[in-house]
């Protein structure tokens, strides 16, 4: 059972115009990074929870939402404080990777 609640176009906004950071994750349902990133995220989830927001959010299900962020390959990372962009990152990352660069991104806008 997920943790991460999914995002669409039709939701995106309500999700994404929280207060403090949340973490995007694009992806797709036949991307296999995205699928060997997702336990790593669901971790980063559980662990932050109350300090930081992840959704994910299927290309196919929120076009306009990747259009939106410029996610140009899956998976992307956005992170977002208070609706506005701190950083992005393409890529599938490991567990450290993806600690060290959500830290880092909110150690800069701290």
């Amino acid at each position: 059972m997920t943790t991460i609640p999914h995002i669409t176009d039709a939701t995106a906004a309500d999700t994404l115009n929280v207060t403090g950071p949340v973490l995007i994750a694009f992806g797709a349902s036949w991307c296999a990074p995205c699928k060997a990133m997702a336990p790593h995220l669901e971790r980063l989830a559980v662990e932050r929870h109350g300090k930081l927001t992840v959704v994910k959010a299927d290309t196919e299900q929120a076009p306009n939402t990747a259009g939106r962020y410029r996610v140009r390959g899956l998976p992307t990372l956005v992170m977002l404080k208070d609706g506005a962009v701190l950083a992005s990152r393409p890529g599938s990352a490991s567990y450290d990777d993806l600690t060290k660069w959500v830290d880092g991104v909110l150690v800069e806008v701290a």
